[in-house]
Order: C-alpha cells, then sequence, then structure tokens
C-alpha cells in the first residue's frame, strides 16, 4: 500500500484557465515536497479541465476530480473526502503560493498541536498579478478570536489556511447553507475546538477580481455573516449590545477601482494607483467622486 503525503492541497477550480498554470507551478515549486494536489473542476466551461489535464500528464501528485457544477462548498468538500493527508492545505486556483509556505506552516503547526487552523499575511494582486498591498490580519488566537466575535471574516484569508484533517473533518466540514460565507462559519466553528493562528509573513498572493463574490454578493453574505456573528456570541456567552457593522456594498465597479486605487497607495504601488484611479475616472467620469479620487491618486503618487 501507497504511504499518504503530510499534506493534502484543496483546490477548487471554476474557470480559472488564465490562472491555473502558474497557480499550480507555484505549488509545485514548494520547498516541502511531500504533498498531494487535489483540483476540483467544478464545471468550468473554458478551457480549465484541458490545461489541468495536461500538467496532470508529467505531475504524478496531482488528482483531478470533474464533475457538474455545484459551486464552491461542494467542491472542497468532495475534494477533502478525496484527500488521504493528516494535513490540508487550501488554495484557489488563481492565487500563488510563496515557496516556502507549506513548509513554514507546517512546521508551525506540528510546533502546536492543538492549532486547529494556521494562515498568514497575504499580497492582495490584481488579475495581472500586480501587486495592490499587503494584508495582516491578526496573528494571535486571542486577536483573532476577538475579530472573529466582531464579524471579521478576514480574521484568516480563506485559500491561505491549513490545518490538521480535523479542522474539517471534527467541524462537519463545509456547509450549503453558508456559502459565500463558508470561510467565516468554518473559522467560527474550528474555533470552538483550539486556537488560530496566522504567520507574520506572506505566504500567499491572493488575486481579487471586480467580479469576486465577496464584491457580487455583498448583500448576501452580510445577511449570513450577521447571523453567524451572533450566534458565535451567543456561544461564547457574549450578551452585550454588540452592532454588526459589516463593510458597505460597491454599487459599482468604478467604487472597487477606487478602493484598489487606494489600496496601491497604501502598498506604496504607484503606477498601479494611478491606474485604478484613471479606470475609476474613465468608467463615469462625469461623477465628482471619480474625479476627486483620480486628482488625489495623482497628487499623493507623484
Amino acid at each position: 500500500m501507497a504511504r499518504s503525503p503530510l499534506i493534502s492541497v484543496i483546490i477548487p477550480a471554476y474557470n480559472v484557465a488564465p490562472y491555473v498554470r502558474d497557480a499550480l507551478a507555484s505549488v509545485q515549486a514548494q520547498t516541502f515536497r511531500d504533498f498531494e494536489i487535489i483540483v476540483v473542476n467544478d464545471g468550468s466551461t473554458d478551457s480549465t479541465l484541458a490545461i489541468l489535464q495536461g500538467i496532470a500528464a508529467t505531475e504524478p501528485r496531482l488528482k483531478i476530480i470533474s464533475r457538474p457544477n455545484t459551486g464552491i462548498v461542494g467542491a472542497m468538500n468532495d475534494a477533502i473526502a478525496a484527500s488521504s493527508a493528516p494535513f490540508l492545505a487550501r488554495m484557489d486556483g488563481d492565487d500563488l503560493c510563496a515557496p516556502q509556505r507549506f513548509e513554514r506552516q507546517l512546521a508551525f503547526l506540528q510546533a502546536n498541536p492543538a492549532v486547529l487552523l494556521v494562515g498568514s499575511n497575504v499580497e492582495f494582486i490584481d488579475s495581472t498579478a500586480a501587486r495592490l498591498k499587503t494584508y495582516a490580519p491578526p496573528h494571535d488566537a486571542s486577536a483573532i478570536h476577538t475579530a472573529l466575535l466582531a464579524g471579521n471574516s478576514g480574521a484568516l484569508i480563506h485559500p491561505a489556511v491549513m490545518g490538521p484533517r480535523r479542522a474539517w473533518t471534527e467541524t462537519g466540514g463545509y456547509r450549503e447553507a453558508y456559502k459565500f460565507v463558508e470561510d467565516y462559519d468554518l473559522y467560527l466553528r474550528a474555533a470552538r475546538l483550539g486556537p488560530l493562528a496566522n504567520l507574520d509573513e506572506p505566504l500567499l498572493r491572493y488575486r481579487i477580481h471586480a467580479q469576486s463574490t465577496n464584491y457580487l454578493r455583498r448583500d448576501k453574505q452580510t445577511v449570513l455573516l450577521k447571523e453567524l456573528c451572533r450566534d458565535a456570541r451567543a456561544h461564547a456567552g457574549l450578551t452585550d449590545s454588540f452592532v454588526f457593522n459589516p463593510s458597505p456594498a460597491h454599487p459599482d465597479a468604478a467604487s472597487v477601482y477606487r478602493e484598489w486605487a487606494w489600496w496601491a497607495v497604501d502598498g506604496r504601488e504607484k503606477a498601479t494607483a494611478r491606474r485604478y484611479a484613471w479606470r475609476a475616472w474613465r468608467s463615469a467620469p462625469w461623477r465628482i467622486e471619480n474625479t476627486r479620487c483620480l486628482l488625489r491618486i495623482l497628487r499623493a503618487t507623484r
């Protein structure tokens, strides 16, 4: 009987043809080598499956599950069911791992066996892989728990997470009722079993898109986040009059581009900041907020 690898990399993939080759290359380039890669092709209608099959022809660690589209919850649960390793690492088909990611996270988990999930800082990148900024979530268990109970679903970044298998099996895995916030739902249930952590170094380049769930499903996310946050606070015995205050929804693409422009200023990426400020202005030059953003960004990046 073949020995199981130490890490199973879980990747749901839906129409990621422009990115999946680089995403898998970043996994293959890990300094830690004892892993399997399980990609669920979730009913892609582009060339994702063909690209995966081409990679699998020379990568024996890659296992492809291809079936009709069910969404990310079903895809991740299918991948977990097909996995064999004692540790699971999440990844998305359009993100990029730093070469030392698995080595760093596995060493931390082995040194801290009580920890259920460990994430890391991440670099936000756009569809072209241009860097926007580095995001640093809270790092120690207490700060993460406080953030989660305040409704902060970014207390860990989902595709940067690794943990022992029981973080998924003993919590019941991902729940369809909480799709769009399935990561926050998992964190809250895992936090009841043990501490969570983040490493203070960027181990993932996290690609964001204007058409991502975080932008298109913000209203639905807000309802579910509020429900989960309320239940988590009740479970923790908190009876105060906490008011859930989520980030407001973006009304249009220009609002997203303005946000990214300021992120890039924060990340000291001047050219990227100017590019998104111009993109916001061009999308609706008659709107005063776009003009103000452009002028302020141009001043800030001189």
